[in-house]
């Protein structure tokens, strides 16, 4: 078969996906063709492909050194960064951190993060506030986000796939109760940008509240989500 309305040199053969994370081609099992958009009529005679040695072998073969240096670049651990204390003139008891170092890497203020609660469970969290007391513990506090599972809702509504729901809930929590870091972003953010330190599978979008005191959903001001 080939397209119609189509030169022989504007046609093109793909059966396989590359992905950059793994480093490996995978073969396509179902191809998303839109019969309405391409019409495909038959050919004069079978076509024969075949392979051949990819202009890019040369490339690489000259530049391998320096792919091996990006590679091993990429499997460097994240530094320590410094616990950055955060002067507050309303609590002189306690020390405030805009930025500090966990068991899951640095976290700072307007972060989102994984949360092991007492449930066993793991949720969603922003961080507002981060300090340590005089007997050396350190807690964060902020906001829940909450799956659609959480939320009650009639049973014919859609959700976007990572969606949450910004509670009015606030959480106080030992900073060691941190498992690992995501992002949250704004329905506009969401669709044209990403953080490129977070992998894919923990992005997040969130465009609505959740009022937990009246069960009422809501779309999020203007503003969107709190940055700090």
């Amino acid at each position: 078969m080939q397209p119609e309305g189509f030169l022989e040199k504007d046609v093109y053969v793909c059966e396989s996906r590359y992905s950059t994370k793994a480093r490996a081609f995978k073969k396509i099992k179902v191809w998303n063709f839109d019969p309405d958009h391409l019409k495909l009529i038959p050919r004069d005679k079978p076509l024969e492909p075949k392979r051949v040695i990819s202009v890019y072998k040369e490339r690489l073969e000259k530049h391998k050194e320096e792919i091996a240096e990006l590679e091993e670049g990429e499997k460097l651990t994240e530094k320590e960064r410094p616990n950055v204390i955060l002067y507050n003139s309303d609590d002189t008891e306690n020390t405030y951190y805009e930025q500090y170092n966990t068991c899951a890497g640095s976290v700072k203020t307007g972060d989102f993060v994984y949360v092991a609660t007492d449930g066993g469970r793991q949720q969603i969290a922003q961080i507002d506030a981060i300090w340590s007391t005089k007997d050396g513990k350190c807690y964060f506090k902020g906001p829940w986000l909450l799956m659609p599972a959480e939320v009650p809702h009639t049973p014919t509504k859609l959700f976007y796939k990572q969606e949450l729901f910004l509670s009015t809930v606030d959480g106080t929590h030992p900073i060691v109760a941190i498992v690992g870091k995501c992002a949250v972003l704004d329905y506009g953010e969401y669709i044209c940008s990403r953080p490129t330190e977070i992998p894919e599978d923990d992005v997040y979008i969130c465009e609505s509240l959740y009022d937990e005191s009246k069960s009422l959903m809501k779309k999020l001001g203007q503003e969107g989500l709190k940055k700090i």
